[in-house]
């Protein structure tokens, strides 16, 4: 099956925690169900910024240790739809 990634769904991190992401992630969930219904959702992040995606249905499927420097892993994530 043929996947979509996610890159570069930054918000600023004065407005963290105000809904911002959440609606930026759905906007792109809502999209891409449209234009491509039957395809995976993939991204790469770091162990900081997994919990994130992880509320939003996302899975780990693989962690690459100081991939990014000595303190951020690589993290892989897919969604399912």
């Amino acid at each position: 099956m043929s996947q979509i990634y996610l890159a570069w769904g930054m918000v600023d991190r004065k407005l963290h925690k105000k809904g911002f992401g959440k609606a930026l992630l759905e906007f792109r969930f809502k999209d891409i169900k449209e234009k491509f219904p039957e395809r995976r959702i993939a991204l790469t992040t770091t162990q900081d910024i997994a919990p994130f995606f992880v509320k939003y249905g996302f899975e780990i499927t693989k962690v690459v240790p100081k991939y990014y420097s000595e303190t951020l892993d690589r993290v892989e994530m897919i969604k399912r739809c």
